[in-house]
């Protein structure tokens, strides 16, 4: 399941056509500059404490929003003073630790930062950037097993991936004696009990599961859990016997940043020594985006480009996977629906394409 590209449209900065938020902050927010990015050490220069006091409505919610969003176009422009001037305000009015809105704030902070360092002429911050995502990983929430469960509960951006891939993985293995999951995701296997349910009650038997999970340490993206994956394994395992599923897992060190090359490489000695009774099933959740991309600066292909051009077919999604993703739909707020695009199942917020789900074969 992977994230739809849509360029946002900023709110007016200067509402009702005043030049300045009303407390002593301007920033030019006219065409786009390319501009040299300053010094490293100067990406958060701190206020002095005079000019902290003018900052004090820029705390209402409202304003954050507009803020995040013309930092994002600043950093799509490739204007670098106007993303500083932007970030420097940022960085002063969200602590990690405040209320929600800052934390939410600061949250998006963390990601237009890295954003930014990856950005045209953005290496001279690359420094202050790695040391501000590595000062607040310090300060990210770790949630026990239970607290990201209800987490993702919350709304349908996890469950909607969780339920597509969990039918089409389901139809894929049948006949299969041997199915091994390969999960890349970032909610710590929260998908795989429901994956486990389905398989237990399978028409010809349960299959013995393999389970192999990329750890990636602390380069991975939020959420954080508060367990090792050890610990995780052994609590599945468990739950699986009590299913009357026998599974195996298996945590394989490994990194977006040299796209999980550890892990691929045990993958393809295992493929030579496979006797064909194995089902592999790669199940990708939210964590492709962070493998580094050459192309990276350009327009980006579309990722069903890239499959087909990898020599796989899209595989549609069926109509009881269709159907339960609409029924658990009705559980959430009114504005969520659901659309076919093809092969792919597309998850709509008012209408608006939020994120789509793939299922790929080999051709």
């Amino acid at each position: 399941m992977q994230f739809t590209h849509a360029a946002v449209t900023a709110p007016p900065l200067y509402p009702n056509g005043h030049h300045g938020l009303g407390l002593g902050l301007f920033l030019d927010v006219g065409a786009p500059r390319a501009r040299p990015w300053p010094a490293a050490g100067s990406l958060f220069p701190t206020l002095p404490p005079s000019s902290k006091i003018s900052l004090g409505n820029l705390n209402s919610a409202g304003c954050m929003e507009q803020l995040l969003v013309h930092c994002a176009n600043a950093i799509e422009a490739n204007d670098a003073t106007l993303t500083q001037q932007i970030l420097w305000v940022l960085n002063n009015i969200a602590p990690a630790d405040g209320d929600s809105n800052q934390r939410l704030t600061a949250a998006f902070l963390c990601a237009l930062v890295a954003r930014a360092s990856r950005t045209g002429a953005c290496k001279a911050v690359t420094a202050a950037v790695a040391a501000a995502v590595e000062s607040a990983a310090l300060h990210v929430h770790r949630f026990t097993a239970v607290e990201l469960a209800s987490f993702v509960d919350l709304t349908p951006w996890h469950r909607f991936g969780y339920m597509a891939a969990n039918h089409a993985i389901l139809e894929a293995v049948e006949g299969f004696s041997v199915v091994h999951v390969v999960d890349l995701s970032t909610t710590h296997c929260m998908q795989i009990p429901t994956l486990i349910d389905m398989l237990a009650s399978r028409a010809e038997g349960p299959p013995i599961l393999r389970l192999t999970v990329a750890d990636v340490g602390c380069s991975g993206p939020p959420p954080a859990l508060d367990m090792s994956y050890d610990e995780l394994g052994a609590k599945l395992v468990n739950f699986a016997r009590s299913r009357n599923v026998t599974m195996d897992f298996r945590m394989v060190p490994t990194s977006p940043a040299d796209a999980f090359t550890s892990l691929v490489d045990q993958l393809r000695v295992q493929q030579l020594v496979s006797d064909g009774t194995e089902a592999l099933i790669l199940n990708c959740h939210m964590l492709l985006h962070t493998v580094p991309d050459e192309t990276a600066g350009s327009d980006r292909a579309r990722w069903g480009q890239r499959m087909r051009g990898a020599g796989f077919r899209a595989v549609a999604f069926g109509e009881e996977a269709a159907g339960e993703i609409r029924t658990m739909l009705n559980e959430h707020a009114a504005g969520w629906g659901m659309k076919r695009e093809d092969d792919d199942l597309m998850l709509t917020w008012k209408g608006h394409n939020v994120v789509f789900a793939s299922a790929w074969a080999p051709s």
